[in-house]
């Protein structure tokens, strides 16, 4: 569906093991500028939420909403094969933890679990886990920025420069170009030194301004060419903080997302993770082990969710995640204008994908076409795809990151399963 990460390589600094990704490709949410582990008994137990065991009892105090049961109208054969495809395709892939979660019209919510959220404690993955979403989140900022166009607070079609006057081309951005990706800023996790800066304090958290500092040379004119970078969506986070001089955090919950109905999707950056957490794992040198994130006060470390922020910070559990993309692409949570603002898809000039709205592409997957955003971000996978001819939402969510192609094998099998259910 989308490109994936290149090769990595490991190189060992004194008592340290620094794992750093040399390139990301375009549509991946934040670059694994590094992951630096301690060798040795410090990291017997991963430090902070996520890992340790975690009881759904425990996670229900936190969650802030008890799971929602799938309703009695589901289909039980078509959740039953559901179930199947969650479990078959997380064993193909050797894919340590899974959930996925359908939301159709008429019959309601299907949540499936699958694996382990933690394969050192053999926590198993349930209703009220949460995985890194990573640029799924783009798809929310974008919604958000919508709702305050929708309250007159922000125009689409004005310029940078009144909010982020200090930013390179903000006299020529315009805040559409920024969520559609023809802005021409710089992808800060392109930039090396991003990297070099991440890996020099594992324990940093990131501000949006520092961030920035890596995206000062435009890589083309506003406007004349589509090129995916994560650069605009920090800005788009930076546009919504100052416009409404609150944090994104709450104004998402206070205007898109609201709780307790979506007590299971959070902002890191602005807010920290609580609950259940998985445990994300990738094999980074190719010996077949898998690294585990330390999730050390935030999924999957403190300076990659932070740094990634708006433009990939998000965690969620599957079933609030489908149901938050249920209300926007077919129910309340947007008005039919600000949706058709949303799908107005632009050709990119890639081939993954082929169309790119605010925050969404169209794609295919699945034999069918979707409307859809995955998200990459260490030791995490996620999709979310609406099927508009059939209206029903899917989300999928691995705490297994895979250089390879395939991560949508998932994602794919699910809708061909409700394609076939509702020919």
């Amino acid at each position: 569906m989308l490109p994936r990460p290149r090769q990595l390589d490991v190189e060992h600094v004194g008592a340290f093991s620094r794992v750093r990704l040399e390139a990301y490709d375009r549509l991946v949410v934040c670059r694994l500028a590094s992951l630096i582990a301690l060798v040795g008994a410090s990291l017997a137990v991963a430090v902070g939420c996520g890992g340790a065991s975690s009881s759904p009892q425990q996670a229900d105090r936190h969650g802030g909403t008890p799971a929602h049961s799938p309703a009695a109208g589901f289909d039980p054969a078509l959740a039953s094969r559901l179930q199947k495809t969650l479990d078959r395709v997380r064993e193909q892939q050797e894919i340590p933890g899974a959930a996925a979660a359908v939301v159709s019209p008429g019959e309601g919510v299907w949540t499936g679990t699958s694996g382990e959220a933690d394969t050192r404690t053999h926590r198993p993955v349930t209703d009220h886990t949460l995985f890194a979403a990573g640029s799924i989140t783009k798809t929310f900022v974008a919604a958000l920025m919508l709702k305050l166009v929708e309250r007159d607070l922000l125009d689409l079609d004005e310029h940078l420069s009144r909010w982020v006057p200090e930013f390179p081309n903000s006299r020529l951005i315009t805040l559409r170009q920024l969520l559609n990706h023809t802005s021409g800023t710089e992808n800060f996790t392109d930039r090396t030194a991003f990297g070099e800066a991440q890996a020099s304090n594992p324990n940093a958290v990131w501000s949006p301004e520092r961030t920035l500092r890596y995206a000062q040379h435009p890589d083309s004119e506003p406007g004349k060419d589509w090129d995916y970078s994560n650069t605009n969506y920090i800005l788009a986070g930076l546009v919504i903080k100052r416009a409404t001089r609150s944090t994104v955090a709450h104004e998402l919950h206070r205007r898109l997302l609201r709780r307790p109905e979506f007590g299971r999707i959070l902002l890191q950056g602005d807010e920290r993770p609580r609950g259940s957490v998985a445990v994300g794992y990738q094999d980074l040198d190719g010996d077949s082990d898998l690294e585990r994130t330390p999730n050390n006060g935030y999924v999957p470390s403190m300076p990659e969710a932070t740094a990634a922020w708006t433009a990939g910070g998000m965690l969620a559990s599957a079933e609030d995640l489908a149901r938050a993309g249920d209300g926007i692409f077919r129910g309340s949570l947007l008005t039919d204008a600000s949706r058709h603002e949303m799908s107005r898809f632009i050709r990119t000039r890639t081939r993954e994908p082929p169309e790119y709205g605010l925050g969404l592409a169209r794609v295919d997957l699945g034999g069918e076409q979707v409307w859809a955003h995955n998200g990459d971000i260490f030791g995490f996978h996620a999709d979310l795809a609406y099927m508009p001819k059939r209206h029903v939402t899917i989300a999928a969510l691995n705490n297994y990151q895979q250089q390879a192609l395939g991560q949508e094998a998932l994602i794919d099998a699910l809708i061909s399963d409700v394609s076939e259910h509702q020919p």
